[in-house]
């Protein structure tokens, strides 16, 4: 297997994206559930406190995981700048 700089930055652009991509789902959920509370007017039920709160983790989630694939790409930036500091 040959590890590259553009390998890393695939990989790190890859989980910018699922990340990205699971803010967005999880945003769109939540937004979607707190119109159904409000439409509901009493309140929320418990399965719905339930929903809520699982969104709201996954929204953690995608998070971490897009500013993981930032760290990735940077470190593979990094990377291939010293690589070719030392070339020249």
């Amino acid at each position: 297997m040959n590890v590259t700089s553009s390998n890393s930055l695939y990989a790190g652009a890859q989980a910018y994206q699922n990340g990205s991509r699971t803010v967005e789902k999880a945003g769109a959920a939540l937004a979607s559930q707190t119109a159904r509370n409000e439409q509901q007017a009493l309140g929320a039920t418990t399965n719905s406190q339930a929903d809520l709160a699982s969104e709201l983790v996954n929204l953690d989630v995608g998070k971490y995981q897009a500013l993981a694939g930032t760290k990735v790409m940077q470190a593979s930036q990094e990377t291939l700048g010293r690589l070719l500091d030392t070339r020249a």
